[in-house]
C-alpha cells in the first residue's frame, strides 16, 4: 500500500515568516513525485498542482490538486486538498493522510467531512513533538455506507540532514510519525497502522519519504 501521506504536501516554516513565501501557496506551481513500492521497484507517481493561492488580510490560503498515477502512466485518481497560512503557521488538510487505496476507491464515491487540519509551527527544533491530527469522512460508494477515519500521532523532530533528490539537494529536518487508517464498512471495521519518515526542507515540504510499503521522492519541481 502507498501512502498519501502528509509529508508529500506539508511545508515548513522554519525558514520563512512571511506566509507568500511558502511554495504551495504560489500559484501554478507544480510538483512531481515518484514513487516506488517497498522493493524499490518503479510504482508510479503524483503531481502536487497549485491551483489558486487567495489572501484575505494576513491570511493566506490555496488549493492543491493531487493526481494520482500508476506504474504505467493511467490516471489512477485525483483529491483537492487545502492549505492556509496566518502569521507563518501553516495548516495543511488533512485530507492528505488518505491512503491512495482509499483515494482511488472513493474517487467517484460521495463524502462529506468536516474541515481538519495538521499545524507545523513557525520553528523547528529536534527533539520537538508536533501536534496530532485526526479526520473522519463518512461515504456514500454507490449506495454502500462506509466511514474513514484517520489518525496521525507521535509526529517526532529526530535531526536535521541533508538529502539529494533529482529535483536537488535539501536541507531537511527527518520527522518520524504513526499513522492509523480505519475503513468501516456495514459496522465492521479494517485498520491499518503505518510508521513513517519524512524528510522536511524549509520553505518547501517533504522532499523524500519511507515506510514499509515503499518511499516517495521529489522528482521534479516547476
Amino acid at each position: 500500500m502507498k501512502l498519501l501521506t502528509l509529508s508529500l504536501f506539508l511545508i515548513s516554516t522554519a525558514v520563512f515568516g512571511q506566509c507568500d513565501n511558502y511554495f504551495f501557496l504560489q500559484a501554478k506551481k507544480t510538483v512531481e513525485v515518484a514513487v516506488t513500492d517497498k522493493k524499490g521497484k518503479p510504482n508510479g507517481k503524483q503531481l502536487h498542482k497549485v491551483q489558486e493561492v487567495n489572501k484575505s488580510g494576513t491570511t493566506y490560503s490555496g488549493t492543491v490538486s493531487v493526481e494520482i498515477y500508476n506504474e504505467k502512466g493511467k490516471l489512477q485518481g485525483t483529491n483537492n486538498v487545502k492549505v492556509s497560512c496566518q502569521g507563518g503557521i501553516l495548516n495543511m488538510d488533512m485530507r492528505i493522510f488518505i491512503p491512495e487505496e482509499q483515494s482511488k476507491q472513493f474517487n467517484n464515491a460521495t463524502a462529506t467531512t468536516e474541515e481538519a487540519y495538521v499545524e507545523y509551527p513557525t520553528t523547528l527544533k529536534v527533539g520537538e513533538k508536533l501536534k496530532d491530527g485526526k479526520i473522519v469522512m463518512n461515504i456514500d460508494n454507490n449506495g454502500l455506507k462506509q466511514k474513514l477515519t484517520v489518525v496521525v500521532t507521535d509526529r517526532m523532530v529526530e535531526a536535521e540532514e541533508k538529502v539529494t533528490t533529482p529535483a536537488g539537494s535539501w536541507d531537511t529536518f527527518k520527522v518520524h510519525y504513526k499513522t492509523m487508517v480505519n475503513v468501516e464498512t456495514m459496522g465492521i471495521p479494517i485498520k491499518i497502522n503505518v510508521e513513517g519518515t519524512e524528510w522536511y526542507a524549509p520553505g518547501f515540504g517533504a522532499v523524500k519519504t519511507l515506510s514499509k510499503y515503499g518511499t516517495t521522492e521529489v522528482v521534479s519541481i516547476k
